[in-house]
């Protein structure tokens, strides 16, 4: 004989509501967007005096917390800071000069079209000069996790101009563990940062810890302000692929073996899966005209310690023939730098 389980009305609710909480959480995962474009850090210099920079700090809402401070600051004689983690350094002579560094707190403010609003304001100053500009993505379903990373470029899978560095950190009770890695050198233009965002929290002691590996690219001087030039024509939803785009001029991941043409080997299925197939972004930068004084500089630089060395082996001779038949080799713009030159010392 069965018996009959009697469930209350109240459990029975329980139960159905706890499997509709069940079904927003699966969904809630699956609608959960793969990747979240930020920006990181912004560095801006304005040949603007401090005195009529009252629109400028109202336009960052730096008006109420800006601060000044007793000391110079990264050349400048005069510096100030805000609550937010921002500093300005500036001039205070009658010739004016400003340097703003803004870091993500601050910039964390904003949605993208306020910031978006906040750059084309900013590209409108002229001589505005971009120090510095991160650009991150976060993997928010850790799709591809750090060993991953290191273990192909180890094998030869990065296409990459750069040397990919390991971060490791050795535990006080021993052992260690991969934290992040990077692509290419704090001092060039690009540099590219792949780390732990739970592990960095850990490390600081945060107290909120966020769970993803970002992928943030570091742009500087002429390519971060390419970069925001081409950014404030986006709309969020496209800078994600942007971002992707700028780092597979960095580091692409491939399969080398399947061609010995690099290009049409193809991507490795992860990174595919990443990137979502986004097209490498070239920069437009612009070619700076050749002058006399660049070429002077670069040929001091690059070329007088194997001349010297050339010299001292062949002899004045040799020199005096070389550059005879230097002339010989002109073309239109070497004759155009010499009319400039002479132009410039008369």
């Amino acid at each position: 004989m069965n018996r009959a389980v009697l469930v209350s009305p109240r459990r029975k609710l329980q139960k159905q509501s706890r499997k509709v909480e069940a079904r927003r959480f699966r969904r809630d995962l699956v609608t959960l967007p793969c990747v979240q474009f930020s920006v990181g850090w912004l560095n801006i210099s304005l040949p603007i005096h401090i005195s009529e920079a009252s629109w400028l700090l109202d336009l960052l809402e730096l008006s109420e917390s800006f601060t000044e401070n007793n000391r110079p600051w990264r050349g400048y004689p005069a510096s100030a800071s805000a609550a937010s983690g921002v500093q300005i350094g500036f001039e205070t002579g009658e010739a004016g000069g400003m340097h703003i560094s803004i870091p993500a707190e601050h910039l964390a403010r904003w949605s993208w079209s306020r910031l978006r609003a906040i750059f084309r304001r900013l590209l409108e100053v002229e001589g505005l000069r971009v120090g510095r500009i991160d650009l991150t993505n976060d993997d928010l379903r850790r799709q591809v996790e750090l060993p991953s990373v290191v273990q192909h470029s180890d094998a030869g899978n990065a296409v990459t101009r750069s040397k990919i560095k390991p971060h490791i950190e050795i535990r006080p009770r021993g052992g260690s563990i991969l934290t992040g890695c990077s692509f290419g050198s704090r001092k060039s233009d690009s540099y590219l940062r792949v780390y732990d965002k739970y592990l960095e929290g850990m490390a600081k002691r945060r107290e909120y810890l966020e769970n993803f590996i970002r992928w943030e690219l570091e742009l500087k001087n002429e390519r971060a302000l390419a970069a925001l030039k081409d950014l404030v024509q986006l709309e969020e939803w496209d800078c994600p692929a942007f971002v992707w785009g700028l780092v597979r001029g960095v580091v692409d991941f491939r399969q080398r073996d399947a061609d010995s043409n690099v290009s049409r080997c193809p991507l490795l299925g992860w990174w595919d899966a990443l990137v979502s197939s986004a097209d490498k972004v070239r920069l437009r930068i612009p070619k700076a005209a050749d002058t006399l004084e660049r070429v002077t500089t670069w040929l001091e630089r690059a070329t007088m310690p194997l001349l010297a060395v050339t010299l001292r082996v062949r002899g004045l001779s040799w020199l005096l023939a070389a550059l005879q038949q230097g002339v010989i080799r002109w073309r239109p713009r070497h004759t155009a730098l010499l009319r400039a030159g002479m132009i410039g010392e008369t």
